[in-house]
């Protein structure tokens, strides 16, 4: 047995999942730099070391991830500042941040998709 059109239709599956993974990785993005803008906005700022360095680093591969904080050793007491200390009290900023994100992130997804597959 034989399909025609079946070249046609795997390469048309590949670029549609091509899309899709671009669509999904920027609706993610931008999740992600929304948990940022929000950790600035909360953050405690005494030298202003942790509102400027709060990044995003993207992986892409089988699964998109965002990993949303601070990575350098020197930003180590962003810990601190998010969960405080015996002496110190937690001043959260990330967490809260991302808790407000997290009930947009499924909608961004659906919407990055529709746009795909409507379009």
């Amino acid at each position: 047995m034989s399909v025609r059109g079946s070249d046609a239709l795997l390469k048309q599956l590949d670029h549609v999942t091509s899309r899709m993974h671009q669509a999904v990785r920027q609706a993610v993005e931008e999740s992600a730099e929304s948990v940022v803008a929000g950790t600035k906005r909360r953050v405690n700022v005494d030298t202003g070391n942790l509102k400027a360095s709060v990044k995003v680093h993207m992986h892409d591969g089988a699964t998109i991830k965002a990993d949303i904080g601070w990575k350098d050793r020197a930003d180590r007491y962003a810990l601190w500042q998010e969960f405080g200390t015996q002496a110190m009290p937690a001043r959260p900023a990330l967490g809260p941040a991302f808790n407000a994100e997290k009930r947009k992130i499924s909608q961004r997804i659906a919407k990055a998709i529709e746009k795909v597959i409507g379009g």
